[in-house]
C-alpha cells in the first residue's frame, strides 16, 4: 500500500481539503516559519482542521484510511519549520520557537497525531552555513521529542544535499528526488511513471531507506499547480507509528487469539473502528485491576466467570485447610489435598481454555 501527501507553503492558496482527500491524498503539511514566519499558516489550519484525522479506520474492503472523529475520511496533518543554523545558532531554542509558533498559529494541534517536519535543505549555499549538519539536526529533533514526546520528527533532508553525512541521526528521512517533473495526471499515476515503489527516491543513504519520497514538485492538487507530491510505502497505522508513536494503538498481548478486525465496520457496528476495539480492550483491563470507574461485567459473561476464579480458589483452599471431621492420618490428609489440587488445576485449565 502507498499513501500520498502534499507539503505546501504561502506560495500555495489555502487548500480545499475535501477535494484533496477526494483526489487520493492522505496527509499534508504546511510551512509555519524558520526563515521568517509564514503568515498564511493559520489559513491552512482553518482549511484542514475540520478534516483532520484523529485515528485510523478500515473500509469495507479491509483497507486502512485516516479518519475523522465521525469515521469519514480525513487528512493526517502537520507543519514544517526551516532549520537554518545561520539564523538560529541554538537548535534547542530553534525547536522551542517552532513549537511556540504552532501553538500560536494552529490551536489544538497537540490534540491528535501530527506531522513535525524539519526542513533541512541546503538552500543552494555552497558554504554550508544555511544547512544544518547531523549534530545540529539531531539536537533539534531531540528537543522536539523532549517537549512533545508523543511525536517524532521527520527530517526533510534529501540524498542530494546530504549523501551519507546523516548516519546516526536517529530520525526518519524525507527525500526529495524529482524523477519526472512537469507531468499531469493523478498522484498514483505520476508516481508510477516516476518508478513507483522501486523508484530512485527510495535508494538508501546515511544508513537508512527514506520513509517518504517527494517525487514531484509540479503536480496539480485540488486545482493548484506546481505542488509538491510525496509518497509513503506502508499503511496508515505504520505511518502513525513512525511519526506519532505516542498516538499509535497499543498492540494486543503476545499470543492473544483476539482478532483485531472483529466487529470493525461490520453490519452490526458499521461505524466501529480499530480505536474502539482498543478502548474495549483497555476497558477489560480497568475491570481486572479494580478501577472504581469501570463498568461491572455482565453476569454469566466469560469475563465475569474469569474474575470469579480467585474467590473459588480461596474457597477450595479454605476447605482443604479446615479441620477434618473424622480422625485421619497425615498420609490420608495429604492424599486428599493432592487430589483437590489436581482437580483445581483441571478446573482452572478448562476455564482458561474457554
Amino acid at each position: 500500500m502507498t499513501i500520498f501527501g502534499w507539503d505546501a507553503s504561502h506560495y500555495d492558496a489555502p487548500p480545499n481539503a475535501a477535494k484533496v482527500i477526494s483526489e487520493g491524498f492522505s496527509f499534508m503539511t504546511h510551512k509555519v516559519g524558520g526563515d521568517g514566519n509564514d503568515m498564511e499558516a493559520d489559513d491552512y489550519w482553518r482549511a484542514v482542521k475540520p478534516y483532520r484525522a484523529t485515528h485510523v479506520a478500515v473500509d469495507a474492503n479491509g483497507q486502512q484510511y485516516f479518519a475523522r472523529a465521525d469515521g469519514s475520511r480525513g487528512l493526517l496533518v502537520g507543519a514544517y519549520w526551516i532549520v537554518r543554523p545561520d539564523l538560529h545558532s541554538s537548535p534547542t531554542a530553534d525547536a522551542d520557537q517552532f513549537l511556540a509558533r504552532l501553538d500560536a498559529m494552529m490551536p489544538g494541534w497537540r490534540d491528535a497525531p501530527f506531522i513535525l517536519q524539519a526542513d533541512a535543505e541546503s538552500w543552494g549555499d555552497s558554504s554550508g552555513r544555511k544547512k544544518p549538519n547531523m549534530r545540529h539536526l539531531k539536537a533539534f529533533g531531540d528537543r522536539l521529542k523532549a517537549k512533545v514526546p508523543k511525536l517524532r520528527m521527520f527530517a526533510y533532508a534529501s540524498r542530494g544535499d546530504y549523501g551519507d553525512s546523516l548516519s546516526g541521526l536517529g530520525y526518519p528521512l524525507w527525500n526529495a528526488n524529482y524523477a519526472m517533473n512537469y507531468v499531469t495526471g493523478t498522484a498514483s499515476g505520476i508516481y508510477a511513471r516516476c518508478g513507483g515503489d522501486s523508484g530512485p527516491g527510495w535508494h538508501s543513504y546515511s544508513g537508512q531507506v527514506p520513509e517518504i519520497w517527494q517525487f514531484s514538485s509540479s503536480i496539480t492538487i485540488a486545482g493548484q499547480t506546481t505542488c509538491d507530491a510525496n509518497a509513503f510505502r506502508g499503511t496508515a497505522d505504520q505511518l502513525i507509528a513512525l511519526l506519532a508513536p505516542g498516538w499509535a494503538p497499543k498492540p494486543p498481548v503476545k499470543g492473544t487469539t483476539m482478532n483485531l478486525s472483529d466487529k470493525v465496520n461490520s453490519a452490526v457496528y458499521p461505524n466501529r473502528t480499530v480505536e474502539n476495539f482498543f478502548a474495549d480492550f483497555w476497558g477489560v483491563r480497568d475491570v481486572v485491576v479494580g478501577d472504581s470507574k469501570a463498568a461491572a461485567p455482565r453476569n454469566g459473561s466469560p469475563l465475569a466467570e474469569w474474575l470469579a476464579l480467585p474467590a473459588q480458589v480461596a474457597a477450595l483452599t479454605a476447605a482443604v485447610q479446615a479441620p477434618a471431621p473424622v480422625d485421619l492420618t497425615d498420609e490420608q490428609l495429604q492424599g486428599i489435598a493432592d487430589k483437590v489440587a489436581d482437580r483445581l488445576a483441571d478446573v482452572l485449565a478448562a476455564r482458561l481454555k474457554d
